[in-house]
């Protein structure tokens, strides 16, 4: 969501299409697991799979250029956006030894997995780098930000607590009671950051020039 409180997401046709690769890629990744090594069938299994993760990518990649070509064309000129490190959010946990330095004790992998699931499927990266290269040749300006506490921060008062997001649709600053969908207040807090770093800039190069 934008600060403007534009919407993005999936066509209908796009999702569906994803579930049917997922649902796809459980069964053929379910079926590999029972196959012989280095067998003909297990190789196509494989080639399968490949296929479908590809094909992922090709919608999510879509739909990343898509939504960054309908954001630079608009009359916006300077584009926010949170300095979010892809690969390190995505990193596995690591592995915890018990007591006895024999046994493995739970490191919280199974629900990270399906964390580093929906972060991948946001298409946060693709976006960014779209949207970098695509503002370029327009001239226009985009600012990255740090996103440090942008969903506990209020938009209006700048109040920052977590007891602020109440759900994750649900966003009430305990300092001043305002009332605001969770998304779109991190994406006004989004803003006001880069306003803020963009004006510290012009300050400066004033200051030098």
């Amino acid at each position: 969501m934008s600060s403007k409180a534009e919407q993005f997401d999936f066509t209908d046709l796009e999702k569906q299409a994803l579930a049917k690769c997922q649902a796809r890629l459980k069964f053929y990744q379910k079926k590999l697991s029972r196959q012989k090594l280095c067998s003909k069938r297990r190789e196509q299994t494989k080639k399968k799979i490949a296929n479908l993760y590809e094909h992922m990518a090709n919608i999510r990649k879509n739909f990343a250029r898509k939504t960054t070509r309908n954001l630079v064309n608009s009359d916006s000129e300077i584009f926010v956006l949170e300095d979010l490190k892809v690969k390190n959010m995505t990193a596995s946990p690591k592995a915890k030894l018990g007591e006895d330095e024999k046994t493995y004790l739970p490191n919280g992998s199974s629900a990270k997995a399906g964390l580093n699931k929906a972060i991948l499927s946001s298409c946060w990266g693709l976006t960014a780098t779209f949207i970098a290269y695509k503002a370029i040749k327009l001239n226009k300006l985009v600012i990255k930000v740090q996103p440090k506490f942008s969903s506990q921060e209020c938009a209006k008062c700048g109040y920052i607590h977590p007891d602020n997001r109440l759900s994750q649709s649900e966003f009430v600053c305990k300092a001043c009671n305002s009332t605001e969908n969770a998304d779109l207040n991190a994406a006004r807090v989004i803003a006001k950051r880069g306003v803020k770093l963009l004006f510290g800039f012009l300050g400066l190069y004033n200051k030098i020039k």
